[in-house]
């Protein structure tokens, strides 16, 4: 009876393993790939010029003396300055300004002009308005080619940029008739051709007037195009004093 029992039992236990071994385990299942998301892109917004502000302080949290500025200041009413600012480790620290005038007036720049001027053409050279300093101002002025030198045709904005155009100055005798002419352009364009272009040094506003006139051309040219004008937001308004009597703004002495 036992060993039945015994049997039995062992019959049991290996169909009992054997339906184990046969039970099915599922493989586990792949993982599929979750396909990333493609990220919108957003154009950059074209950055915008913002108005300068320099920071401001007192004028000893940059190590100076009060009392010196006090002493600038006397000497200042005294003399035929009407405006100046005071800047150390690029902070404000001092702003003085003459009976009616305050932040917002208006000066000219005289002759500090032409920097500007010349800095203009580079962005105008830059963002491509002009195609390079060895551009002939004859491609500006084409009545240029009337005149009778033979170098008139070798001028180029390079000449401009380095008073060595050749052409007899502006700075001299000939200021006031100059000024007061119906066309300064013209008045520039017409005077004689001394020398060939490149070879002596001649500092004539009359040069960086003709640069002006250029920058204004050429941004003129693309004003209707899809590029930006590059003056568009550098708007500047002329002193006075520097309006020429065709109504356009002279490069050498205009900017305030």
């Amino acid at each position: 009876m036992k060993r039945t029992v015994s049997l039995l039992t062992a019959s049991l236990l290996l169909l009992s393993l054997t339906a184990c071994g046969n039970e099915s385990i599922p493989s586990p299942t792949p993982s599929q790939p979750v396909a990333e998301a493609t990220p919108t892109t957003t154009p950059e917004p074209t950055p915008q010029p913002t108005p300068w502000n320099w920071p401001e302080g007192a004028p000893e949290e940059q190590g100076i003396d009060p009392g010196m500025l006090e002493k600038l200041h006397a000497d200042l009413d005294a003399s035929d300055v009407r405006s100046a600012l005071v800047v150390r480790n690029g902070v404000l620290v001092d702003e003085y300004y003459k009976e009616g005038f305050d932040e917002t007036s208006v000066f000219s720049l005289q002759s500090c002009s032409k920097s500007v001027t010349s800095a203009l053409v580079g962005l105008a050279i830059e963002q491509g308005y002009i195609q390079g300093v060895d551009v002939p101002i004859s491609d500006y002025f084409p009545h240029l080619l009337d005149s009778s030198s033979p170098y008139a045709g070798e001028i180029t904005l390079w000449h401009l940029l380095t008073h060595t155009t050749g052409f007899y100055g502006t700075d001299n005798e000939l200021w006031e008739v100059w000024r007061s002419s119906d066309n300064w352009v013209d008045y520039v364009l017409e005077q004689s051709i001394v020398t060939r272009p490149g070879a002596a040094f001649n500092y004539s506003t009359g040069n960086s007037h003709l640069l002006g006139v250029i920058v204004e051309l050429a941004e003129k040219a693309f004003w209707n195009t899809e590029k930006r004008c590059f003056l568009i937001p550098w708007t500047w308004t002329a002193s006075p004093v520097a309006q020429t009597p065709r109504a356009t703004v002279t490069g050498a002495t205009a900017f305030p």
